[in-house]
């Protein structure tokens, strides 16, 4: 019978930062090393109350774990996390208004026009939005 112990990616940051660091990236919705991983060092330093000793706290205990933060972008590795998410909730957005019009031009059918109601109510953008707020707060 094997352990089911969890990977590191599922790793909380409440055991391996200080109470500070985890809290502040707690508070954006990264609670993992997995969560955590995908930022660059420029994607953290946006964030407030993160300067170089908070990066090198994460660096330091992401090391222990055999695990890194993503690549600092370079001109030719292209855009941020941050820019890219803001680029496509951009294109959600424009995505969504486009659905809306549709359904109320007057020739779109009837049944086109419930699929897009049916699926415009299922559509949950609350996460979006938060992030949008997040991202705005940080990034004017």
């Amino acid at each position: 019978m094997g352990t089911d112990l969890p990977g590191p990616d599922a790793v909380s940051l409440s055991t391996i930062l200080s109470p500070r660091v985890a809290n502040l990236l707690g508070r954006v919705g990264i609670d993992t090393v997995g969560q955590l991983v995908v930022y660059s060092a420029s994607d953290l330093t946006g964030m407030t109350q993160v300067g170089q000793l908070t990066i090198a706290e994460i660096i330091t205990a992401l090391a222990e774990h055999n695990r890194a933060l993503a690549p600092d972008p370079t001109v030719a590795s292209g855009a941020t996390l941050v820019e890219r998410h803001r680029a496509l909730l951009e294109q959600q957005s424009k995505l969504l208004a486009l659905l809306q019009r549709i359904a109320v031009h007057p020739r779109t059918p009837k049944t086109v026009r419930g699929d897009i109601d049916e699926v415009m109510g299922q559509l949950d953008t609350t996460l979006s939005l938060e992030q949008a707020a997040l991202v705005a707060r940080q990034h004017p």
